[in-house]
């Protein structure tokens, strides 16, 4: 199968699927190669309700190698340094070409839920997080920039 073809047919199952995840994914440009998504935060955790965005760029050697993601928006998790860059083992080693975009972001969704501060990219939030989880919910609430009307997200 070609990459293109496989992007393709993922990014078919992503909308497919999308509004059960709670999430929305596109083609930036309607370049296959380059996607946006918003992946809204899980209730129960201090992410609950609020849409971030995410940019996903595709490397010439996909499925071989992992997508690059990264938030656009404002994210403040012990896994995330300040750039929107994620610490998450499939993006990186941990990756193998049956994996998809669809379980990437729902593993991005799921270290959402249970940040791991001992693999931190940020030393503020991970110590935020164990220490005072009052404080650490609402600095996400400060952290995060509000969506705009459309389109994808803009800059990083």
């Amino acid at each position: 199968m070609s990459v293109n073809k496989r992007l393709l047919t993922e990014l078919k199952a992503l909308k497919a699927e999308a509004n059960s995840l709670k999430m929305t994914v596109n083609c930036h440009e309607d370049d296959l190669w380059n996607w946006y998504a918003t992946i809204t935060g899980a209730e129960g955790t201090p992410y609950s309700g609020l849409i971030y965005k995410l940019k996903i760029e595709f490397p010439n050697n996909y499925p071989f190698a992992p997508p690059k993601m990264k938030f656009t928006n404002g994210m403040f998790h012990p896994n995330v340094d300040h750039d929107g860059n994620i610490c998450l083992d499939i993006l990186k080693d941990k990756w193998t070409p049956v994996l998809n975009v669809t379980k990437a972001l729902l593993s991005i969704l799921a270290i959402m839920a249970e940040p791991n501060p001992s693999s931190a990219l940020n030393m503020d939030a991970a110590t935020l997080c164990t220490s005072d989880p009052v404080a650490y919910a609402e600095r996400i609430k400060k952290e995060i920039q509000p969506l705009e009307a459309s389109g994808p997200p803009k800059g990083k």
